[in-house]
């Protein structure tokens, strides 16, 4: 699932820079580069200097993107830590990780004497969440929070990968001023994260743990064999100096990071029941 949910967030990326998609299957993406990304993934200061120097016609190039290992031997397999995808991961960054889109075309049926099509206001964020021991897994979370409701939805990419979107306010239609805050929405989207996170098994920190103790046993027995003598206010110093280092390796830990996050104004409203909000410390303390 996660490799699925990879694939349209690459996707939709390659589509937010222009680029070209070639063929787009359910494990594997073809795309033409645009010369934004192309200058961003590719690694060629060299060419574009020569090229731009020349004013010649840029030819950009084509990478042939697999989700799968056993697809990988039609292209580059791509995964959360291979290069390729640190690549998008700082080309995002680097353009900002914030976006303001309105939809285009209203969904729900538009009367002619309306004046003007509301568009309603959502916060959508991508997590990843670091699983991290002395080996390492990925989980990405699309979060859409309703910024006028308070509905918090999972899968929110699901949504809008279906829909055309604009950075400028189309014709006839009118933002929805929000009812919530930008923190409000946030804190919601990070509760539903929190959610998702404790809902996993848990096994992976338990056999982590597991590992750390008796990698810990080992290395108390090597040191109280050797820490005897004049030495031995050296040896417990490195001692302690190692029982930090397989700490850090192989205690379970979480780490998580919103990678891209936008307002996405909408025609329409989810048919779902909202969530009850629930106000936070800092909004009762008032």
């Amino acid at each position: 699932m996660i490799q699925t949910q990879l694939r349209d967030f690459v996707q939709r990326y390659f589509t937010a820079l222009n680029c070209h998609i070639l063929e787009a299957g359910p494990q594997h993406l073809k795309v033409k580069l645009s010369i934004e990304a192309d200058k961003d993934l590719t690694n060629r200061p060299l060419y574009w200097a020569f090229a731009e120097r020349l004013g010649e016609t840029p030819n950009t190039l084509v990478l042939h993107l697999c989700f799968s290992r056993e697809a990988s031997g039609e292209g580059e397999f791509v995964t959360w830590g291979t290069p390729r995808m640190d690549k998008i991961l700082d080309s995002i960054r680097s353009r900002g990780r914030f976006v303001h889109l309105y939809q285009e075309g209203a969904l729900a049926p538009f009367a002619p004497a309306t004046p003007s099509q509301p568009l309603l206001p959502w916060l959508g964020a991508y997590y990843k969440a670091q699983l991290i021991c002395d080996q390492k897994m990925d989980c990405l979370y699309s979060i859409g929070v309703s910024l006028l409701t308070g509905e918090v939805r999972t899968g929110f990419d699901a949504e809008l990968k279906r829909l055309h979107f604009s950075a400028h306010l189309p014709p006839r239609s009118h933002p929805v001023a929000p009812l919530l805050s930008i923190r409000e929405s946030v804190r919601l989207a990070e509760q539903k994260v929190k959610e998702e996170l404790a809902n996993l098994d848990n096994r992976w920190a338990q056999e982590a743990e597991q590992r750390y103790q008796i990698e810990l046993a080992q290395l108390s027995d090597y040191y109280s064999l050797n820490a005897t003598g004049a030495a031995e206010e050296s040896v417990k110093a490195d001692f302690i100096q190692r029982a930090k280092e397989l700490e850090w390796q192989y205690k379970p830990r979480v780490e998580v990071e919103c990678i891209q996050s936008g307002i996405y104004y909408l025609t329409h409203a989810f048919r779902k029941e909202a969530i009850r909000l629930t106000p936070s410390p800092s909004t009762a303390a008032h």
